[in-house]
């Protein structure tokens, strides 16, 4: 067989050439979007969830703006008195990129970290951590115990995932006998009794919203006194009085 007859053999059709190049544009868009993400600091923050759409596959389903504003606000007020208080830490977000990537556009210049499955957001390095709540207590190069503040949002409605998503709250928190971190947990109504059990949570007063519709009912646990949840200082809807309960 000659050279020329063996290349004839390996030719792609002219459609499989076509369908490779689309292919190839496609990815080649992804790549510069990301890049300039990636490249202009100045306006990644305020365009990044425009650029980041949901992936439901990943049960991703990102906050109105309100919501991530308060929460922002929180974490920031938190972080402040802790550190007043002579005990500075880490600012973390915990599978809550919609949150993060807010405050770091409202505080550009107050250091946070991302803790966050989906690789899309490693754009937001060296702040973002790739992070699997099956894997717990595998947040390097965070240190244990570091955290003043945590903002949480498992990503999947189960035992499981809460449980594991404590996991790692408890071992970024503050060991005994220091002063307690912040946290702040957005799930399910139906997670209530867990979050108390697991983290010694309790509902709050102000309730998170989702910029598109979540048919799930969604509340916000916390070690936080409930008067950090009013409405002089948050955006967001806060519950009636008699809906909290025990």
């Amino acid at each position: 067989m000659s050279g020329s007859d063996s290349d004839d053999d390996f030719q792609l059709s002219a459609s499989t050439l076509a369908a490779l190049a689309a292919f190839r544009d496609e990815q080649q868009q992804l790549e510069d979007r990301f890049q300039k993400l990636h490249d202009d600091a100045d306006s990644r923050f305020k365009s990044g969830m425009e650029a980041i759409p949901e992936d439901w596959q990943l049960s991703q389903f990102w906050y109105d703006d309100a919501t991530a504003e308060d929460l922002s606000h929180l974490a920031k007020q938190a972080a402040e008195r802790s550190a007043a208080a002579g005990h500075p830490g880490e600012i973390v977000f915990l599978s809550s990129p919609t949150a993060y990537v807010k405050f770091k556009e409202l505080y550009p210049d107050t250091p946070a970290w991302l803790l966050e499955y989906d690789t899309r957001f490693a754009v937001y390095a060296p702040e973002f951590v790739h992070y699997d709540y099956n894997q717990p207590e595998t947040f390097s190069p965070l240190e244990p115990g570091s955290a003043a503040v945590i903002v949480a949002d498992p990503p999947f409605l189960s035992e499981e995932c809460l449980t594991k998503t404590s996991a790692t709250v408890r071992a970024l928190s503050r060991p005994a006998g220091q002063p307690n971190t912040h946290v702040v947990l957005c799930t399910g109504l139906v997670m209530r009794p867990l979050a108390r059990e697991l983290l010694g949570l309790e509902m709050t007063r102000w309730r998170p919203g989702h910029a598109k519709m979540l048919s799930n009912d969604f509340r916000c646990y916390s070690n936080f006194t409930d008067t950090d949840f009013g409405q002089r200082t948050l955006r967001g809807p806060a519950l009636p009085e008699d809906e909290i309960g025990d």
